[in-house]
């Protein structure tokens, strides 16, 4: 719902200002007043990102911060109502969270691997049965059996794998759901939207630098 903020109270297309630029560029970017973070994509080549110091507004305010206070409540209701009764909090420490987003650090099994999620964590094993994939996206295994009956009627082999793909997608995407985004080793976090991640596990953007709202 925070993008559906950020998209009905912001003209997004205009909203942010993007250059590519080498790592001492990228440094001395950093001393930006309208700096708000980078990424890497190669050896010697970032996107840096700034704010810009106007946008044009196209949807009426009310309309946008109704749906950013609506995010707050919906927020607190799964951090609370879900999360904490879920799993073990001496085991899970909050670092940041943000209106549509939130950090959390893990002390899971050593011996799996980034992908175990909250299963070496779980207090609760009958409350998270029932409740995991209100939230959470379902495995594919799950989602093709459950539409085994959709699936039965496709005869082709490459239209099954795109109709599971689409069944995924929309799970993944269900109001008010959660889904992983990143995963790393490292996190420095000096205040919301004002961070250093080091994310090497899922190899999209090894190193991110935030700095926003500052």
């Amino acid at each position: 719902m925070n993008s559906s903020y950020g998209s009905d109270g912001m003209n997004q297309e205009h909203f942010s200002d993007i250059k590519l630029c080498d790592i001492h560029e990228t440094f001395r970017k950093h001393l930006n007043g309208r700096f708000k973070s980078n990424r890497k994509f190669g050896d010697s080549i970032y996107a840096v990102e700034f704010e810009q110091q106007k946008f044009n507004c196209k949807t009426c305010l009310q309309v946008a911060f109704t749906e950013l206070e609506s995010d707050k409540y919906w927020f607190m209701n799964f951090y609370y109502n879900f999360l904490t009764p879920m799993v073990d909090m001496n085991r899970v420490h909050l670092i940041y969270c943000d209106t549509d987003s939130m950090m959390l650090a893990v002390a899971e099994d050593p011996k799996q691997n980034y992908k175990q999620g909250f299963s070496t964590v779980i207090k609760d094993k009958q409350f998270y049965d029932q409740n995991f994939y209100m939230f959470f996206p379902k495995p594919k295994q799950v989602i093709t059996n459950e539409s085994q009956l959709i699936l039965d009627q496709i005869e082709q082999l490459e239209e099954r794998k795109l109709k599971i793909k689409e069944l995924q997608i929309q799970n993944e995407k269900k109001p008010l759901g959660v889904a992983y985004e990143h995963c790393g080793s490292i996190l420095i976090a000096l205040s919301p939207k004002n961070y250093w991640l080091r994310q090497e596990f899922d190899k999209k953007d090894p190193v991110v630098i935030k700095l926003k709202g500052m």
